[in-house]
């Protein structure tokens, strides 16, 4: 969940708003997850046995075939549900279509969630947990040649999206079936998302995929980004890359004329990276010092906010950081550059439990202020916890501090006459 706020004094400090995480699936090797509560599709005349023995609830499935051709923004008449219908046992697993589509019942159900707490409420998604991440690497990798490029373009990859059966000859058979399912599952989310009002966030994630990450959001949105940025991106500013990676997805959004959502993070998975570049013998992609990665998020985020400044309307900026430095110097060029701070056009987020000093102070000032709540099983949620600390070392290193701040506003609370 990400419990946005906006405390405008005087009101009392409240929540403003909620939204929905959808489900951590490449952080870590642990077992898929008990099937939602929420009935899945199920085919309707596929009653009886499995593919390959029974299933639960007469779920016919099979590695090979197409098992959401059917679903294009919304589940078709060939569709319906049952809440006896559950993936077979021996079906379960984090490659299978089964674990994908139990994913997606769990993402649409957080766009509901979101949808129902406040106006203004926004998602985070990964898109590994809708599209396998071993598909996204082959996509990464081939994006890097001409004929790749060619043949994972836009233009074919948007057709698939819309039901077209194409050929793609770097993939094998199931992986083509995987790839198209992955893509209406994401056109169904991105629809969602975009007719619930609820912008959705998407994840960067590990260097070697982003490429494929990066290309699901251009689909996305060009679909739904036409009058505000429904779908956002995330830009990972210890990478090296990150700079001209920006610049031209700007250049991009400007001439097919949508909007721009940018979420920028410093990144988390700094041991990961720097471990398969040295097991694998490139470069390594991230700066090679925090001084560094700071210099680039300041940098990055100085460029977006004049951006913001001149009134580009296609440009909407998510200061996500805990770093008090980072906060203050987005505030004050802010000012120097006279964006209004209620216009919405540049908001700021920190996970809840960190740095709730800084997101209170913003929202007292009526600076539009986001929490994440990551939710899930503890084996789920603690990798990605653990990444987040160790992305935002400043802002352990300001526990003592906030600890200082608790303690005097519980004491001002329980013994006033105390001072």
């Amino acid at each position: 969940l990400t419990l946005p706020l906006s405390l405008s004094p005087p009101r009392p400090l409240s929540p403003r708003t909620c939204s929905g995480q959808g489900p951590l699936s490449s952080d870590s090797a642990s077992p898929s997850p008990t099937p939602p509560d929420a009935p899945w599709p199920a085919r309707r005349g596929r009653e009886g046995r499995g593919a390959g023995g029974q299933g639960e609830g007469g779920c016919r499935l099979s590695m090979g075939e197409s098992t959401e051709q059917s679903l294009s923004g919304k589940l078709s008449e060939d569709y319906w549900f049952s809440s006896s219908a559950r993936c077979p046992l021996w079906w379960r697993g984090e490659r299978s279509e089964c674990w994908f589509r139990e994913n997606l019942h769990t993402v649409l159900s957080s766009v509901n969630l979101a949808r129902s707490c406040h106006p203004g409420s926004m998602m985070q998604i990964k898109v590994t947990s809708l599209m396998g991440a071993d598909l996204c690497a082959t996509i990464s990798q081939a994006l890097t040649r001409s004929d790749g490029s060619e043949e994972f373009s836009e233009t074919r990859l948007s057709l698939v999206m819309d039901g077209e059966n194409l050929p793609f000859p770097s993939l094998t058979c199931q992986e083509t079936n995987h790839l198209q399912n992955s893509l209406q599952r994401l056109k169904i989310v991105g629809e969602c998302a975009s007719e619930s009002a609820v912008p959705l966030l998407i994840d960067a994630e590990l260097s070697f995929v982003n490429p494929a990450i990066s290309l699901v959001h251009r689909l996305l949105a060009q679909r739904f980004n036409r009058d505000r940025p429904n779908i956002w991106n995330t830009y990972q500013c210890y990478l090296k890359d990150t700079d001209q990676s920006l610049q031209t997805d700007l250049s991009r959004a400007a001439e097919r004329g949508v909007s721009l959502g940018v979420k920028l993070v410093r990144g988390a998975y700094l041991d990961q990276e720097r471990q398969r570049a040295q097991e694998l013998g490139y470069t390594d992609p991230l700066h090679p010092n925090w001084g560094e990665t700071d210099l680039s998020y300041r940098n990055i985020l100085d460029r977006l906010l004049c951006l913001v400044g001149v009134e580009d309307p296609r440009i909407w900026v998510l200061v996500a950081s805990h770093n008090e430095g980072s906060v203050a110097f987005a505030v004050d060029r802010m000012k120097d550059l006279g964006i209004d701070r209620e216009a919405g056009k540049v908001l700021f987020a920190q996970l809840l439990g960190m740095s709730d000093h800084v997101s209170l102070a913003l929202g007292k000032q009526g600076y539009p202020v986001y929490k994440s709540l990551p939710y899930g099983s503890v084996d789920q949620v603690i990798p990605y916890l653990l990444r987040r600390a160790q992305e935002n070392r400043s802002a352990l290193a300001g526990l003592g501090r906030e600890r200082r701040l608790l303690y005097r506003e519980l004491r001002r609370r329980l013994v006033p006459w105390r001072g």
